[in-house]
């Protein structure tokens, strides 16, 4: 008789410890990027439900929230996992800003929004939380607890129930201070069975993953899916593939690593990086990948041809390498990926620049409408608001019924914010409405951006704009500044005024983003049309600049940064601020 498919999270954990006890759960470290820890799924069980039984020495009732704050893939997993078993709802918490201000505003709304959440955390989290009326513990304490315990493989504090809330996933904050979007277990296991089964997942299926385990794309896609098909797993520390790029192929190789994720960026980096590496070429085996999901940001089409192209030139039997790359679309609310493609490049010429994202997995619907309405659908082939339904899609935001209403149309379609054409059944992204700025596949929001922005010297008071902006061959999203000046461009000392303001933009551009603007364009006030509502519209300066319309401004900008450079003894700073202004490097 076949066993009972799991209806609840708490019965993947079981069933995958009773039906696949050897199997692994692997990770890496960043002090121990040679190193690793491994745990089967029995021992892994084990040890998860004893954490979990040491939890109740908190005396919390059932359906606490647990903001959990660690940092390595092993402690967070243990954490989701005892949080559940002991009736307790976790919280992901991503690493905390290093600006003081941006930190202790979002520990403040989190202390607001979940009233009496109880932070799990290290030591050195502690610090960085830094709030004496939080109620914190500490991971090693907990640890330390469960040595007490020995709970049976099957036991639990608390039944958990379908349509219970098991998870907690914080938004990037892009518009504001993140919100907590509540997963069920009924969605999550909708989105795991489909996920599974669109991977072609088996218990002989290894996955690897290197993304924090905040994101739902790690903790859902990467974890739960495999562990409820059996599949063995290699969580890596994100630094350990940032630090050493080439490690995620040594990887694939050692371990036969049949599944990965990579977005976009390392995509590139690795192409560039091992493109001229002849020293490397048929030293790989290479021939147990076969699919590497994509997703946070668009995937270049030549980018990502030219990354399987090195890999069969890395490959010691090229024809043994067959992959296919498969960008895909999905957001927090949607448990992550739910529409793929699977993009075979060896033989496919793609279409477009960008890769198309292809089509919803099973249970789950897309359709585009007009924007202004959210209801009228719109013919195929038309640009408009990309919507969605499913059995994975979130149920509500926490304490926050005004989002929760507004993030959805009759029906139950769910609205993303995204611009999209669906052709032919499949679709690709056309643009945003949501006011974001997307670099390397991590969300800022416009907003706050300009409104810090707004606050340098040099700058007219409410004519500023910052708009997205994706060069042509450019690897990822980048964004441009418009303003107009508070002084005269062809005014005395307009060279110097022009130095600094432009400065001030873009030190607070790397402050809060890390990255600099593609262009900072100066326009003279006058010039500068607003709307009838005395709004700037990004479009329109998107626009203007893509025709060439602002050429004139941006070389007389060109030409003042050069005179700043005769009367400035910060040279590359002077030269910093040109390319900042003036090149699409």
């Amino acid at each position: 008789m076949s066993p009972a498919l799991p209806v609840t999270l708490n019965d993947i954990l079981s069933q995958a410890a009773e039906f696949y006890p050897s199997h692994k759960l692997r990770f890496i470290t960043p002090s121990a990027h040679d190193s690793s820890i491994v745990k089967t799924f029995s021992s892994f069980n084990r040890y998860a439900r004893n954490l979990a039984r040491a939890m109740l020495e908190w005396g919390k009732p059932a359906g606490s929230v647990i903001v959990v704050y660690l940092t390595e893939h092993e402690d967070n997993m243990a954490a989701i996992w005892a949080c559940l078993l002991a009736g307790y709802i976790p919280c992901l918490q991503p690493a905390l800003s290093a600006q003081k201000a941006h930190k202790e505003g979002h520990v403040a709304h989190l202390k607001n929004l979940f009233s009496s959440a109880t932070w799990l955390t290290t030591e050195a989290g502690a610090e960085q939380v830094n709030s004496s009326d939080l109620e914190i513990k500490f991971l090693s304490e907990l640890k330390a607890s469960a040595l007490n315990y020995n709970v049976p493989a099957d036991w639990v504090a608390h039944t958990a129930q379908p349509d219970d809330e098991a998870i907690l996933f914080l938004t990037s904050g892009s518009t504001g201070f993140s919100k907590a979007v509540v997963h069920t277990h009924r969605t999550i296991l909708a989105a795991c069975y489909a996920k599974g089964e669109a991977y072609g997942l088996t218990p002989n299926t290894n996955v690897l993953n290197w993304v924090g385990f905040d994101h739902a794309a790690s903790s859902l896609e990467m974890h739960l899916v495999p562990l409820l098909f059996g599949a063995s797993q290699i969580h890596v520390h994100t630094s350990a593939i940032l630090y050493d790029p080439l490690r995620f192929l040594r990887l694939i190789d050692e371990n036969c690593i049949n599944i990965a994720f990579s977005p976009n960026s390392l995509l590139a980096k690795l192409a560039q990086d091992l493109e001229k590496r002849s020293d490397l070429i048929g030293t790989f085996g290479l021939s147990s990948i076969k699919r590497i999901n994509s997703g946070g940001e668009a995937v270049i089409s030549k980018t990502a041809q030219s990354f399987v192209a090195v890999l069969k030139k890395l490959a010691r039997d090229p024809f043994k390498v067959y992959l296919v790359i498969s960008p895909g679309f999905g957001t927090t609310e949607t448990c992550a990926g739910c529409i793929y493609d699977l993009v075979d490049l060896a033989t496919t010429e793609p279409k477009r620049e960008f890769l198309d994202l292809g089509r919803p997995i099973r249970g789950c619907e897309m359709r585009i409408v007009d924007p202004e309405d959210g209801k009228m659908v719109r013919a195929d082939g038309d640009s408009g608001e990309l919507q969605i339904r499913g059995s994975m899609i979130f149920v509500r935001y926490y304490n926050n019924t005004e989002a929760t209403s507004s993030s959805f149309v009759e029906d139950g379609w769910y609205r993303t914010g995204d611009l999209g054409i669906i052709e032919n059944g499949i679709l690709r992204l056309s643009g945003r409405i949501k006011d974001i700025v997307k670099v390397h596949g991590i969300s800022y929001g416009i907003p706050e951006l300009e409104t810090y922005l707004q606050t340098v010297e040099g700058v007219a008071h409410s004519f500023l704009a910052v708009a997205p902006y994706h060069a042509p061959g450019q690897e990822t999203e980048r964004f441009i500044i418009f303003y107009s000046p508070t002084f005269d461009l062809n005014g005395e000392g307009a060279s110097m005024k022009l130095f600094a303001t432009h400065r001030g933009l873009r030190d607070i551009s790397v402050k809060m983003t890390t990255h600099r603007p593609q262009f900072i364009i100066p326009i003279p006030i006058n010039e500068m049309e607003k709307t009838t509502l005395g709004k700037l519209s990004r479009e329109r300066l998107i626009s203007l600049f893509k025709q060439g319309e602002l050429a004139k401004h941006i070389a007389h900008a060109e030409e003042l940064l050069c005179e700043a450079r005769g009367t400035t003894e910060t040279m590359d700073d002077v030269d910093d601020l040109k390319c900042c202004a003036l090149d699409t490097a």
